[in-house]
């Protein structure tokens, strides 16, 4: 190889290394997984998840639903945002046991 070839290859490698270092990882799409019909779940991270629902569009059913998902046990957190409902366990629980009761909760 030539040696201006061989700096143009080596220029690339360090300009295609420098690009990989820089551009951090790619986020991943998240995507709603089917329940039911009318109930979606996304996951957040291990510990959130949140249930969407065309349904869910007063302040009281928001209200009363958030009141009955924080009596489930596990349950850490509950906010709500428009046709969603977002649950956060607390790390001692798993979905398991908490994601059947939610669920219960949303259909009513």
């Amino acid at each position: 190889m030539k040696p201006k070839h061989l700096i143009i290859v080596s220029l690339i490698l360090v300009l295609l290394l420098a690009g990989c270092v820089t551009s951090g990882p790619v986020k991943n799409e998240r995507v709603l997984i089917k329940l039911t019909d009318k109930i979606f779940m996304e996951e957040h991270n291990p510990s959130v998840r949140s249930y969407h629902t065309p349904g869910l569009v007063e302040n009281v059913q928001y209200q009363a639903i958030m009141m009955l998902i924080f009596s489930i046990n596990g349950v850490q957190d509950v906010a709500a945002i428009p046709y969603q409902i977002a649950v956060t366990k607390s790390p001692l629980f798993k979905w398991d046991n908490i994601q059947p009761e939610v669920l219960k909760i949303l259909k009513q």
